[in-house]
């Protein structure tokens, strides 16, 4: 492997330093890491000294940023920095440990890694799935308390790493642990069983005689229980709209579902409640975010006789009676989207378009796809709709979809009239900080400033959600956006990577988004980023990020440069910098607009 440190040409000025010294931002003396066999260091040290780390030569900046990506090893490890000036030696240690730190050096089994660990229930002829870390060298087996059957549990090998999204990453093999996964049949078990863990390894003693070693291992916070031995419930959401995951603590399949939409009951596992939303279709909730209903609470079902669209001025508003607040899953493609609703059967015969409505809608038409999954497929005529809201009032589902604004004119595109969000990311908080403790919040605040002062200039109407450093959540963030009825929402960061990503080969201008109706937006801004920047490409994604999966409005986040690199650190002190960023975003809004 070939280990490279940065060399940066900056036209900013040589920072003066009264003397020699070192200063590490990252990592923290102290710091655990991934098990990676490399990885970055950056800091900030006289400008015209020497600078070793751990015996490699680094180069510094002209302001005095480093950064080195370098090798390390797992366990406790150090970095030794040593800045030379004319004689003048500063040093520095900075001590870390690499990989994940064992529950005790004489445990077989990781107890902390023991997954599920607590009560799970399960249907009767389901199987349960489980995993833990074991010493390597050995053979795991597990069963259920109740039956004298055990079965041999197998290592866990995962294909990928979910870091490689943002470049390649440099782990390590050497690991005190190795991940199992068990799967067993609960239908044998009594109401409810504790788990039981085996774990045998062969050795030879000095004199060459074969031993067999065993461990056994009781689970006694894990508890397995079958679901036919309970009544049937419902749940119901509260709180703030909600997503319904895959499976627990895994990707979303259900998004933005308000308080009050019910589910039935399912099961659980110790942090989440498992939905059945129709037959073979399955969800999780985290236990937080819903009340389990009183016993006899009626299923949650629904029927729906007509659909209804009206034109309400800025949007198109679908109408559908249900009687009952029903999880919902909504899918775009361009100008078609499609609405499954959970829990409702069919019995629609009319499908009625009021006023102006027809000019927006080209069809509107239902299937019932299986026993409880209505879906609603709406085509609109122009290549795709601005944006859409959806939730209940009563037992009504009300569906907005957002006319497309500000149609191009002989001369050309314009922001004038629009409402645009401008999200600077962080506040409190410092988000990444770079090798000469530039912090992303100012970075972030400064570009954001310079875009409100564009668009202002334009004829927009702007809302930022902080105009300081003012301590906002991310859904702060997005209610301030929904409440102020945004057209678009901007939200402005510079980037940092993952530990073992190399900064030197992974670097430079991304965007982000989560809707396609948002895609086109994402497209335009980061064209115009790379074209005024020139820096790498770090890609076009869709991502699963807060700011950006707002549905009732083209939204994006944007990550202008990378905070750990010196070079672009530097760049993004500067006014000349934050304009062109800024600029480059106006530029990729009014290509959007075309």
């Amino acid at each position: 492997m070939i280990f490279r440190v940065v060399i940066c040409l900056f036209t900013l000025g040589i920072t003066a330093f009264a003397q020699n010294h070192i200063e590490v931002v990252y990592p923290k003396d102290g710091q655990q890491m991934a098990a990676v066999d490399s990885t970055f260091i950056f800091g900030n040290t006289n400008p015209e000294a020497d600078l070793t780390i751990n015996g490699y030569q680094v180069e510094i900046h002209k302001d005095g940023g480093f950064l080195a990506f370098l090798p390390i090893r797992r366990g406790d490890f150090k970095f030794d920095l040593i800045s030379v000036l004319k004689g003048d030696y500063a040093f520095t240690k900075i001590n870390i440990y690499v990989g994940p730190s064992p529950d005790s050096t004489d445990d077989i089994v990781s107890r902390s890694s023991i997954s599920p660990s607590g009560r799970t229930v399960l249907l009767e002829d389901e199987i349960f799935e489980f995993s833990l870390k074991a010493k390597p060298g050995g053979q795991l087996f597990c069963g259920f308390a109740d039956d004298s059957v055990w079965t041999r549990m197998y290592p866990n090998i995962k294909p990928w790493n979910i870091n490689s999204v943002f470049g390649d990453v440099s782990s390590s093999d050497d690991d005190d642990y190795a991940a199992y996964i068990g799967h067993l049949e609960i239908n044998g078990i009594q109401d409810s069983s504790r788990l039981y863990y085996l774990y045998e390894e062969d050795t030879f003693d000095t004199s060459g005689e074969y031993l067999c070693t065993e461990f056994e291992i009781d689970s006694t916070d894990y508890q397995v229980i079958r679901h036919d031995n309970l009544p049937i419930r419902t749940l119901r959401l509260v709180g703030r709209p909600h997503v319904i995951r895959t499976a627990p603590g895994k990707g979303y399949k259900l998004v933005n579902q308000p308080a009050g939409v019910r589910f039935r009951y399912a099961g659980e596992t110790p942090d989440y409640y498992r939905l059945q939303l129709a037959d073979g279709v399955s969800g999780f909730v985290r236990k937080a975010d819903a009340r389990l209903e009183d016993i006899g609470t009626p299923l949650p079902n629904g029927e729906v006789y007509f659909v209804t669209a009206y034109d309400f001025g800025k949007y198109v508003q679908v109408t559908m009676t249900l009687g009952d607040a029903l999880p919902y899953e909504i899918h775009t493609n361009g100008n078609l989207m499609t609405i499954d609703i959970y829990g409702l059967t069919s019995d629609t015969d009319w499908i009625r378009f009021n006023d102006d409505s027809r000019e927006y809608l080209e069809s509107i038409w239902w299937s019932q796809p299986q026993d409880d999954v209505y879906r609603l497929n709406i085509r609109w005529y122009e290549d795709h709709y601005w944006g859409y809201e959806a939730g209940y009032e009563g037992g009504d589902f009300i569906l907005k979809l957002k006319k497309r604004l500000n149609k191009p004119k002989r001369l050309g595109p314009s922001v004038k009239g629009l409402r645009i969000a401008i999200d600077p990311g962080h506040s409190h908080a410092d988000g990444a900080v770079g090798p000469t403790g530039l912090t992303e919040r100012n970075a972030n605040l400064w570009i954001a400033h310079e875009l409100r002062k564009i668009l202002l200039g334009k004829g927009a109407e702007v809302l930022m959600t902080r105009m300081g450093h003012e301590d906002l959540g991310l859904y702060n963030r997005t209610d301030m956006a929904k409440r102020w009825e945004a057209d678009l929402l901007i939200s402005v960061h510079n980037n940092a990577l993952p530990d073992g990503v190399n900064p030197f080969e992974h670097n430079g201008t991304s965007c982000y988004y989560y809707f396609n109706q948002a895609r086109p937006l994402a497209e335009a801004i980061h064209k115009r980023l790379l074209k005024a920047t020139g820096l790498p490409d770090h890609g076009l994604y869709y991502g699963n990020l807060a700011l950006a999966r707002v549905p009732e409005c083209p939204a994006v986040l944007v990550e202008c440069a990378f905070m750990m690199i010196p070079e672009q650190e530097a760049k993004l002190k500067t006014d000349k910098f934050q304009r062109k960023c800024a600029k480059a975003i106006y530029k990729g809004i009014l290509d959007y607009l075309r």
